[in-house]
């Protein structure tokens, strides 16, 4: 499965990258964090 930034993952949902950190944040979107700590 492919990884996208939040910037990414917003464009292609046709969202705001806030939009999708509430998702993640609420488990709505899966995520995976970096070694520096930024969701994918």
């Amino acid at each position: 499965m492919p990884s996208y930034g939040m910037g990414q993952a917003a464009e292609l949902l046709g969202v705001s990258p806030d939009t999708v950190r509430r998702w993640t944040d609420a488990g709505r979107l899966p995520t995976v964090r970096s070694r520096g700590g930024h969701r994918r």
